[in-house]
């Protein structure tokens, strides 16, 4: 879920119950630590960890939030030390008392006002403060070093995308008309899965290239984009850009893909002028076959290719009522939406290789995009037609007030790209219940609109507009520095190909992740442990204090395995107990602090501060004593165990 949103995600379904878990967790451990820890700073740890965490999954500023969540935390620091200096000053007369009172709140809330005022407009200015993330959960494995990027085939993204509930907005686009919102062009097929081959990406400022588009008729196009939970480097824009006005943009010019240099992040713009063929019907049926050897690329398919695919693929395109590549791609197209064929469904298997091309053709007949899209382009490159696979968005749902297109994840889409001489490369639909909106309808999927309904395979039809868009305006960006190109590839993810990147990366991660988590318990204890015997040493009487050192002193006896025993009193336990189970050199300090703590508990005269100190002396030495002792492993796993903790908290209340 959180690898395809953007925090705050919508409060439903696992998104709420996962808040809930979190928030219980945090707060009943803060609960316990503060407790036990006396309200010190570590009973913050908990909710600091997950105020942390949402941040990182989150994008955008929270500025206003970190204030908020400062003024909380400076809010608790400064009444639990209200409450512990009111324990204190009990015995103080009423002026006293209410001196002390007045400056602790005076002086705590000067202080809690400046650090959330410098954390405030410091932090922001702080290096490294709006670069990219240290680690990008939604993107594990990715990262070949610096201008090298390798990502996962965004075509194994779409099912995630077309489940998504509720649906995420991840785009406007102000528009001259609708169309269809492409991310990534895939050129290679290995069998296991579409993917973009390494491909060099040159920095866009520099010019998109010119050339692939026929002489036939056009259209410009005109596009403006906000970015919202797009969670991706790869830029909406109809095919085929001409000009992007937008910083640190990179283009792939082969398939004429646009790149950003980091994430996008929600709030971004840019804007884009497309030129877009408008063929006619005789430039169409002009199209000859390819003949130059520049398209075998396009034409590759892996030597291993099921033979039944390649013949079932040529039945389909001797049906065509002439051998042109265009009626070819037509009929091809034309058998995949035949409804009565294949069911558009997102309960298939996801994947695209070449078991999952045979087991779609010849056995379920059951999918959605991801498989329509994959099989025509193999079963079109097993007949001759120069093929890649293009994935972005259809043109989602027209907002005539906004006069924008709103596209939300429900909308991801995929299609094949045909090159067709003379014309370029064309889009089809082999997808049940979608309609390809270029002007002139070249694949006829609009005339099948307008004379039907949409079957009820279908999920989300492109909306005809009932008014038309603005023109867009196109902002204005700084040009980017002459900055070296990035190197771009995708692998095919899990849905194929080798998975052991990803499951190495991730391994590392989890390793890592636990090790962090490890250590913070470590030093969460560690912490607990200093501010237990601080609170001890500053409780409100001399006889809680004496009786704290004493505390104190059988807390390091457990973490070495002497427990007092619960019959025994604590001239008892220091006389026999302890040193038969190995006290050694402690023992003397114990009996000392025994006798201390015997009389602090029954004498009825309040033990002087001589005594105080006296006994947190003997704590001292205890301790310095037990440091040598047993195992220093034994002593660590008694001092992590939670059990001791909290055991140790309850005696202490």
């Amino acid at each position: 879920m959180l690898r395809t949103a953007v925090v705050p995600v919508e409060p439903a379904g696992a998104a709420l119950l996962l808040a809930l878990v979190s928030l219980w967790g945090a707060s009943t451990t803060a609960a316990r630590l503060d407790r036990a820890a006396g309200g010190s700073l570590v009973a913050v740890a908990p909710s600091l960890v997950l105020f942390v965490a949402v941040i990182a999954l989150g994008s955008g500023a929270y500025t206003a939030v970190t204030v908020a969540y400062g003024v909380a935390v400076t809010a608790y620091l400064l009444a639990g030390s209200i409450e512990h200096l009111t324990g204190s000053y009990s015995w103080a007369p009423g002026a006293r008392r209410r001196r002390g009172l007045r400056g602790l709140t005076i002086g705590g809330l000067a202080a809690g006002a400046l650090a959330v005022a410098a954390g405030a407009v410091v932090g922001p200015s702080l290096p490294g403060a709006s670069g990219s993330a240290i680690l990008d959960y939604r993107e594990l494995g990715e990262g070949q070093g610096p201008g090298s990027w390798q990502t996962i085939s965004p075509l194994v993204d779409i099912r995630g995308r077309l489940s998504q509930n509720p649906p995420a907005e991840v785009f406007t686009v102000q528009s001259d008309r609708e169309a269809y919102w492409r991310l990534v062009a895939l050129d290679e097929f290995d069998g296991s899965a579409w993917v973009l081959g390494r491909s060099e990406a040159p920095p866009a400022a520099g010019g998109l290239p010119e050339g692939g588009a026929g002489p036939v008729p056009s259209v410009e196009v005109r596009q403006h984009f906000e970015i919202g939970a797009l969670s991706s480097r790869w830029l909406p824009a109809v095919y085929r850009p001409i000009a992007i006005e937008m910083a640190d943009a990179y283009v792939i010019e082969d398939a004429l893909t646009l790149v950003a240099s980091d994430d996008l992040s929600a709030g971004v713009e840019y804007g884009v002028v497309s030129q877009v063929a408008t063929p006619g019907v005789a430039d169409l049926a002009a199209s000859a076959p390819v003949r130059s050897d520049e398209w075998s690329r396009y034409l590759a398919l892996p030597a291993d290719f099921p033979d039944r695919v390649t013949d079932l693929a040529r039945s389909i395109v001797d049906s065509a009522p002439s051998g042109s590549p265009y009626d070819r791609a037509l009929a091809l197209q034309g058998w995949l939406r035949d409804p009565g064929r294949f069911t558009y469904t997102l309960d298939a298997r996801s994947g695209h290789d070449s078991s999952a091309i045979e087991t779609f053709l010849f056995e379920t007949r059951r999918g959605y995009c991801e498989q329509f899209a994959g099989t025509f382009a193999a079963m079109a490159r097993s007949v001759g037609l120069p093929t890649r696979v293009a994935v972005g968005f259809t043109a989602g749902t027209l907002d005539p007030e906004a006069g924008i297109y709103r596209v939300t994840s429900k909308d991801a889409h995929a299609w094949p790209e045909v090159y067709l001489s003379g014309i370029g490369w064309t889009a089809f639909e082999p997808t049940p219940g979608r309609f390809e909106p270029t002007e002139g309808d070249p694949t006829g999927t609009q005339a099948e609109r307008d004379a039907s309904t949409p079957t009820g395979t279908a999920t989300t039809a492109v909306p005809t507009p009932t008014t038309t868009a603005p023109e867009a305006t196109l902002p204005s960006f700084p040009e980017s520095d002459d900055a070296p190109g990035l190197s771009v590839e995708t692998a095919s993810g899990d849905e194929g190909g080798s998975r052991a990147g990803t499951v190495v990366n991730t391994l590392v991660f989890v390793a890592a992740l636990g090790i962090a988590l490890a250590l913070a318990y470590v030093a969460i204890v560690s912490l607990v442990v200093v501010g237990r015997r601080a609170a001890r040493r500053r409780a409100a009487t001399n006889r809680e204090r004496v009786t704290g050192a004493w505390d104190e002193a059988t807390d390091r006896l457990a973490e070495v395995g002497i427990e007092r025993r619960p019959s025994a009193t604590p001239y008892e336990f220091a006389l026999r107990y302890a040193p038969a189970h190995g006290a050694g050199t402690a023992g003397p300090a114990l009996m000392e602090l025994a006798q201390l703590h015997t009389a602090a508990v029954f004498s009825p005269d309040e033990p002087s501060d001589d005594e105080v100190a006296e006994a947190w002396e003997h704590a001292t030495r205890i301790r310095t004593a037990l440091s040598g002792s047993g195992r220093a492993g034994a002593r660590w796993r008694r001092r992590l165990d939670p059990r001791q903790l909290r055991r140790r908290g309850r005696r202490n209340e």
